[in-house]
């Protein structure tokens, strides 16, 4: 496995796709709908990455991202937002790592995610 991430993306279609994408490369995955959902998850098991919509149904994704970034088992733990092109992402204070606009391709989310804290892929998942 390439990594561990957790995505928290509100929109059911959206969430299978992102998740379609990172299996194939090979990421080991996690996936809630709700911030309050993704908090319990994470008290199980601290993602090595998470990816989190920027309007959550029960809140917004930045204020999870500086509640991920105030506890010390996630606050180094990359975080991407997803911002759909029919929602608007306002800016943070929060340190991330990048806001993919909906559609992207895969391989343009294995890069960013290969290139943070050892969460390489391999080289045949790569190019499938």
């Amino acid at each position: 496995m390439a990594g561990y991430v957790l995505i928290v993306e509100s929109d059911p279609e959206l969430q299978r796709r992102i998740g379609d994408a990172l299996r194939e490369g090979r990421y080991e995955l996690a996936s809630e709908a709700e911030a309050k959902w993704a908090q319990r998850s994470i008290a199980v098991r601290a993602p090595d990455a998470v990816i989190v919509d920027t309007q959550l149904s029960d809140g917004d994704g930045f204020r999870l991202a500086e509640e991920l970034r105030r506890d010390p088992d996630t606050r180094d733990a990359p975080i991407f937002f997803i911002a759909s092109s029919h929602r608007g992402a306002r800016s943070s204070s929060v340190s991330t790592n990048g806001t993919p606009h909906w559609p992207f391709h895969a391989s343009t989310l294995w890069s960013r995610l290969s290139t943070l804290r050892g969460l390489g892929i391999s080289s045949s998942a790569a190019t499938s």
